[in-house]
């Protein structure tokens, strides 16, 4: 009786230890598959890991900016280019200074299409990617632009990344800053027109959601970007009148959704 007890603890304990080896080996099975971008080029020593010292991080979303850019902004920025016609008079958007009266609300007839521009500063992923974070090193990475454009136009814009790095003289005071563009991650987005009623007054924004896929190597330097530029090519110029005003706006959120190798614990 003895004998036949102790043989089924022994199968039990050996049913115990495959079953949790198959279970080891179907969890990074499946670790492997959800990969689904494309496998990171590094290789893993396995030996007597246990679920103990894994974190398994797959994927990550993570906010990159967000821009509210107002038809009040489109005219103060010195930057915008365009000419509309109010009445019997002509204006050119780039010769409104930031203290003008502007000739809002009103309905304008655009002769030119529109273009302006926005910059956006302490845009980093620093704070979710490297050593010690949530995600040590990316494979992929897609890109998301939600934009909802409350402007009477459609166009397209397009998002640039840049490093800033800022230099310090021999006393360790800001002497001047280096602005790196990495062109690679450059990206254009069609965006939509916003809904007009019959009197071609805005009713309601076009919605427009895009998703861009980078490689692991520009993936990577995602890492670096600390700063964006975010650049409006509207489709503004036609023969009817349209109705604008000045709280019209246009808000576009940016977020990176990150590919990531298994993280282990120490």
């Amino acid at each position: 009786m003895i004998e036949n007890k102790n043989r089924k603890q022994f199968f039990r304990k050996k049913i115990s230890k495959n079953l949790f080896s198959k279970l080891l080996i179907s969890v990074f099975a499946i670790i492997a598959l959800s990969f689904s971008f494309s496998a990171c080029k590094e290789e893993y020593d396995l030996t007597n890991i246990s679920m103990d010292s894994v974190q398994i991080t797959t994927a990550l979303e993570v906010p990159v900016a967000t821009v509210h850019f107002t038809m009040e902004d489109l005219f103060r920025h010195r930057a915008s280019k365009g000419e509309f016609r109010k009445l019997n008079e002509v204006y050119n958007l780039s010769n409104f200074l930031e203290d003008d009266v502007l000739p809002l609300p009103a309905y304008l007839q655009f002769y030119t299409n529109v273009e302006a521009f926005d910059s956006l500063e302490d845009v980093s992923l620093k704070g979710n990617i490297g050593e010690g974070n949530v995600i040590d090193s990316i494979c992929e990475a897609a890109l998301t632009l939600t934009i909802e454009n409350g402007f009477p136009f459609d166009g397209e814009v397009e998002v640039r990344f840049y490093e800033k790095v800022d230099v310090e003289n021999k006393d360790g005071d800001y002497a001047y800053s280096v602005t790196t563009e990495f062109t690679s991650l450059t990206r254009s987005f069609y965006v939509r027109k916003a809904v007009l009623n019959d009197n071609n007054k805005v009713v309601s924004p076009g919605d427009s959601e895009v998703t861009v896929f980078y490689d692991a190597e520009d993936a990577k330097l995602l890492e670096k970007v600390t700063m964006a530029k975010v650049f409006y090519k509207f489709n503004s110029k036609c023969k009817e009148e349209l109705y604008i005003d000045l709280d019209y706006f246009i808000d576009i959120r940016l977020s990176a959704y990150l590919k990531a190798r298994v993280s282990v614990v120490e």
